[in-house]
């Protein structure tokens, strides 16, 4: 079984061996986007590369739910509220003008949401 400090270091070492491609002048990462999730890809790739496959497992499509894409997710699979999610990302999704109309988010969340979400009052009706 792999180490915390093991994965953390590897990482480390993998993140600045991209970090010098990326500033290099062969192109292998162009633009600032692809730079920002270098350390998306490398840690997926130290955690593939150090995890025994018998130790893998997916993960429930509940976890880490897009709901930023909510709308153009596939219907059979898209939780009427982020109620029913486990965790979700949702990058951009309270900027958006109106999504309140796009998914219903009940209590408790909707008051958390109130409360703490950047902007004032973001329930849904």
């Amino acid at each position: 079984m792999t180490t915390a400090c093991e994965l953390c270091r590897t990482c480390a070492q993998c993140i600045a061996i991209c970090a010098d491609k990326a500033l290099s002048s062969n192109g292998v990462l162009p633009g600032d986007l692809y730079r920002f999730f270098v350390h998306q890809a490398v840690l997926a790739g130290t955690i593939l590369t150090l995890a025994d496959y018998r130790e893998l497992r997916e993960l429930p499509y509940l976890m880490n739910y897009p709901l930023h894409i909510h709308a153009q997710y596939p219907a059979d699979r898209r939780p009427a509220s982020p109620n029913e999610t486990i965790t979700c990302r949702y990058d951009v999704f309270f900027e958006e003008e109106g999504w309140e109309r796009g998914i219903a988010i009940h209590e408790p969340l909707s008051s958390w949401l109130a409360a703490n979400a950047e902007g004032g009052d973001r329930r849904s009706a």
